[in-house]
């Protein structure tokens, strides 16, 4: 399948929507639970906001959280792989894979890394763009100048809109498909980074597109009493691999050649690999 009809939202989301229906328990299951369990942290950490206590009992509070916080991430990555698998095996034969639901497929340290690095990364551009608007609070402060203070937040918000946030879009679009490559083609978590930034280019606009698209739909979920954002936001999750899948023919020994469409090709012949049974 060409990439644009692939990475069509519209399409992608029936399609992960009707594939998540033929196994409900691995699927919607799974896809909700990828949702709490990336979304706990945060939650965990607001819950105690606005609450005058002690500061040792805040501290200790933070460190649970923090706790908390690393403990779903890594059950989270256990559980990424057999549910995507399960999606694959959805799409493609119409049923839920036969392997436990525990089964990381040995992909549990390269996703581990893999999703480290990209955060890192994402980490990295945001302090990157958002490092003027830092710069201009601490002249603010140090100075006690409002006038200056203010000529620098307008400029910072300035250089923020016309440079900052087009950057931002850009490096992370390129970063994308990183792990949709290490679960569905084998690769490591270097090689991720550069496949996935070579696939990337000549189709950040639809891959902008895409992520608009899934991300609204999301929030979608707020307008049913705020209990569909969960089903949206699992859906939205699962979309990435359904597309991925459909545009690299399984993500198994897809060659450039194969992939041709409107965007161009990839530089390489061979982006994808098979990975070990």
């Amino acid at each position: 399948m060409e990439f644009k009809q692939a990475f069509d939202p519209i399409r992608s989301l029936k399609e992960t929507f009707a594939a998540m229906n033929l196994a409900p328990a691995q699927l919607w299951g799974g896809g909700i639970l990828l949702v709490f369990l990336d979304g706990c942290t945060s939650n965990t950490v607001q819950g105690g906001e606005g609450m005058p206590m002690p500061e040792e009992l805040l501290f200790i509070l933070l460190c649970v959280g923090c706790a908390l916080g690393l403990i779903a991430f890594l059950a989270s990555t256990w559980f990424h792989p057999a549910v995507f698998h399960n999606l694959k095996s959805a799409v493609e034969t119409g049923a839920p894979d036969e392997r436990s639901f525990t089964d990381h497929r040995g992909l549990f340290v390269p996703l581990l890394l893999c999703r480290l690095l990209k955060g890192v990364i994402q980490v990295g551009i945001t302090l990157l763009v958002m490092s003027p608007f830092i710069a201009a609070f601490i002249v603010m402060s140090e100075s006690g100048d409002e006038r200056l203070g203010s000529i620098l937040l307008i400029g910072s918000l300035l250089f923020f809109l016309l440079v900052g946030l087009p950057t931002l879009i850009y490096l992370t679009l390129g970063v994308a498909l990183m792990p949709e490559l290490v679960l569905y083609s084998g690769a490591s978590p270097g090689e991720s980074l550069a496949r996935a930034w070579r696939l990337a280019s000549g189709r950040r606009w639809q891959l902008l597109l895409y992520s608009l698209v899934t991300g609204l739909f999301s929030i979608l979920g707020f307008l049913l009493c705020c209990v569909g954002v969960i089903a949206t936001s699992a859906i939205a999750r699962l979309a990435w691999g359904e597309a991925f899948l459909r545009w690299t023919d399984g993500g198994v020994l897809v060659t450039a050649s194969e992939m041709g469409d409107s965007a161009g090709p990839p530089e390489d012949d061979d982006l994808f690999v098979e990975r070990e049974a």
